[in-house]
């Protein structure tokens, strides 16, 4: 079980989360999406969550959104750090 978790940390997480480079612009998060939560201080736990607010940048990106995850509890976080599963 063990290799299968490193496995999946190195291989297939990171491609959840691209990293364009300001290329092309990709879609903002929204209201009501669920996403993935990806927390450094507990690398083996990805909970899933639904999108209760967001927080839009000068430049009307979205910068922060705020989450509740399954137990209610609600969260802010850096989008850097969440990758979009669905959008309503």
């Amino acid at each position: 079980m063990q290799h299968f978790i490193q496995r999946f940390q190195r291989e297939y997480v990171p491609g959840l989360q691209p990293r364009s480079k300001w290329r092309r612009q990709i879609e903002n998060l929204a209201i009501g999406s669920i996403i993935m939560v990806f927390d450094p201080a507990s690398p083996k736990y990805w909970p899933l969550a639904m999108v209760t607010g967001v927080k839009k940048s000068k430049d009307d990106l979205v910068r922060t959104v705020t989450y509740r995850l399954a137990n209610g509890k609600e969260y802010e976080q850096d989008v850097r750090y969440v990758s979009l599963l669905f959008k309503e």
